[in-house]
């Protein structure tokens, strides 16, 4: 290419990256393409046409990348606050277990035999509990043998709970 056609388009280093970015973002890049270079040389256009392809090509991957990246920050954020809040549920679970612990534990021993047990099946918070754990049908016996894990014959509040 003659120096007096390059010079206004790639003259210095800012003219050669602004006439770049007007080509890559097709920005009155066919001043630049149709007059004086390609009419010089017609090899130019296949350097035009993949400047073009893979400036669009890595454009787009950029775009993409910090997307997904974006996706993925905030999905971990999401799965943080789900957590915290199963762990939330499960504590507010766990001290309601303990207050119902306390009501079913009458003669404060800090156990609950079996005639405790039995007499607590008639508190509608007890029958919300064996509802939560899916044990409508389930007798004294069967829901006292499934809390006392030690075979003591007495449920403490770590075994209730």
């Amino acid at each position: 290419i003659p120096e007096e056609v390059a010079q206004p388009y790639f003259g210095d280093l800012a003219t050669s990256m602004y006439t770049l970015w007007c080509i890559m973002t097709l920005d009155n890049w066919s001043t630049v393409y149709s007059k004086d270079i390609v009419a010089a040389d017609p090899w130019w256009r296949i350097f035009f046409i993949l400047y073009i392809a893979i400036m669009v090509l890595v454009s787009l991957n950029l775009i993409t990348a910090i997307i997904v990246e974006h996706a993925m920050k905030n999905a971990k954020v999401d799965e943080e606050v789900e957590a915290k809040n199963l762990e939330d549920a499960l504590h507010a679970k766990m001290a309601e277990l303990r207050k119902l612990f306390r009501v079913l534990d009458v003669d404060r021993t800090g156990t609950v035999e079996t005639e405790e047990l039995r007499a607590a099946m008639q508190l509608p918070r007890m029958q919300r509990l064996c509802k939560m754990l899916e044990l409508n049908n389930a007798s004294v016996n069967d829901l006292f043998a499934m809390f006392d894990k030690d075979m003591d014959g007495n449920i403490s509040v770590d075994e209730f709970v």
